[in-house]
């Protein structure tokens, strides 16, 4: 389990309060929400578990630059013309990323680390990605993984230069 490190953004700012439209908003600049630390009604931190923890680590990897170590997204694939053979660049590219998710969980879990099978990438069942007809420049990659508990976790990300 990880902290769930954003919160929804109410759009009331500042002391006295000013509300705020979404895309008008100086805390969440337009996304809807922001990075906090939350509590539930006990004080408790609040924690993101199951489907949305891979959801999270799906978004982190594809969202961050590759590193030396192969973590993150190649956006070398996003350079020219977004075309037939880019479009099959980025999904290659992500099929990586979800690869070094799997093997990333099993190499932890072989030192130790204890997973909750909801929380475990066993499988990628599909990658879509798809251009806009509009915006020839926004991609969406639509992701579909099998989690260790026999569960599919599906989950819609923009990828963006």
């Amino acid at each position: 389990m990880d902290l769930l490190g954003t919160q929804a953004c109410d759009h009331r700012v500042g002391n006295p309060v000013v509300a705020y439209t979404l895309y008008t908003c100086p805390r969440c600049l337009g996304k809807g929400y922001y990075g906090s630390l939350g509590f539930d009604v006990h004080g408790k931190v609040l924690l993101v578990s199951k489907g949305s923890q891979i959801e999270q680590a799906i978004y982190k990897v594809l969202t961050e630059s590759k590193r030396a170590s192969g973590y993150g997204f190649d956006y070398s694939v996003l350079t020219g013309t977004i075309d037939a053979s880019t479009v099959s660049a980025i999904k290659s590219e992500i099929a990586r990323c979800l690869q070094y998710l799997i093997t990333a969980q099993t190499a932890a879990q072989a030192l130790g680390t204890l997973y909750d099978p909801a929380e475990q990438i066993s499988s990628i069942n599909s990658i879509s990605v798809v251009q806009d007809n509009v915006e020839p420049r926004k991609v969406t990659a639509a992701i579909t993984v099998l989690t260790v508990a026999n569960t599919t976790v599906s989950t819609v990300i923009p990828i963006q230069r």
